[in-house]
């Protein structure tokens, strides 16, 4: 008799081609052999079951498998690829919402729709013309955390100037691989600001 054992792990490939995966192996220790079925053993041997035996380890291994990974197309894709695969959905939030020149506001940032959100990563908000237009923003940012079915950012911004009544589309470019084109998610949150 023997017990199955199935485990998953998620491998997302890093080029396009042929990519082989070799085996894996397996390796436990199994006992082999029979022993003394004395009734005296079942107490005072060294298997509470009174089957004593010797132990073997066997190494098993499994199939090879062979992954064939298309290139990403070339046409229409955007300028600010982020490089991700599916589907995604960003939501932004900002505190406090009226604030005055300069002051900070925290920019939170909530990135949905991947079954895999651990490696999603948020490209630089200072590279977003818009925001950067209206915006100072530091150049480093705080590692997301999961949180549910989502991963969070969150940013220090300040506004430069009076006036600004929201915060500029936050732009997620990504490859949808259900209609194999091109698609960008974008977010918004409006505040207020006022004279110092």
């Amino acid at each position: 008799s023997y017990t199955t054992v199935r485990f998953q792990k998620v491998l997302f490939p890093r080029q396009a081609g042929t990519l082989p995966i070799s085996a894996g192996t397996v390796s436990c220790s199994a006992r082999v052999g029979g022993g003394s079925r004395d009734p005296f053993d079942r107490f005072f041997g060294d298997d509470v079951f009174g089957a004593r035996g010797t132990y073997r380890k066997f190494v098993t291994p499994s199939n090879s498998l062979t992954l064939y990974v298309r290139a990403l197309p070339a046409e229409g894709q955007p300028a600010n690829f982020s490089g991700l695969i599916g589907t995604y959905r960003i939501e932004a939030s900002a505190t406090p919402t009226c604030v005055n020149v300069g002051d900070p506001i925290t920019l939170t940032v909530k990135v949905r729709g991947a079954d895999y959100l651990k490696a999603v990563e948020l490209p630089p908000l200072d590279r977003q013309p818009a925001l950067a237009r209206d915006f100072k923003i530091p150049a480093e940012m705080a590692p997301g955390k999961l949180e549910g079915d989502a991963k969070v950012f969150t940013q220090t911004i300040r506004a430069q100037h009076p006036g600004v009544k929201e915060i500029p589309p936050i732009e997620l470019s990504y490859f949808d691989s259900r209609t194999g084109k091109y698609d960008v998610a974008t977010a918004t949150s409006k505040f207020y600001t006022q004279e110092t």
